[in-house]
């Protein structure tokens, strides 16, 4: 159930704490885990959880040889949108996507930038 966390903006600048469920239960038990005893955080509700990022990372990060086959810059876990990015080498190739999702992976949880491009795919 959790998915991840990161620092808000502005000034008071509060952790920010992800849950796929968000309950009482879930919030509680994290305050716990992780000893938690300001009042800079907040709980939101997101989409996947942590190790559902962590194992799809994994799946595209299985060998430098399959990253450079596919040209690919980076592979990370973008914390506030709550999914992985792929970023490829070069200019933006509607062709190049297909064909990953087709061959690779075609998940919700994956978004695709390029290195020449200002926003994502």
């Amino acid at each position: 159930y959790y998915g991840g966390c990161y620092r808000s903006d502005g000034e008071d600048r509060k952790i920010v704490i992800l849950l796929t469920e968000n309950t009482e239960e879930n919030q509680k038990a994290i305050v716990e885990r992780y000893a938690l005893t300001e009042e800079k955080y907040v709980f939101e509700t997101c989409e996947n959880s942590r190790n559902e990022l962590l194992d799809v990372m994994r799946q595209l990060t299985i060998s430098t040889e399959f990253m450079k086959k596919w040209k690919i810059q980076h592979v990370l876990i973008r914390e506030r949108e709550n999914d992985v990015e792929v970023c490829f080498d070069g200019e933006p190739d509607e062709e190049k996507l297909e064909r990953f999702k087709r061959e690779v992976m075609d998940s919700p949880i994956v978004v695709f930038d390029f290195t020449g491009a200002k926003k994502v795919y």
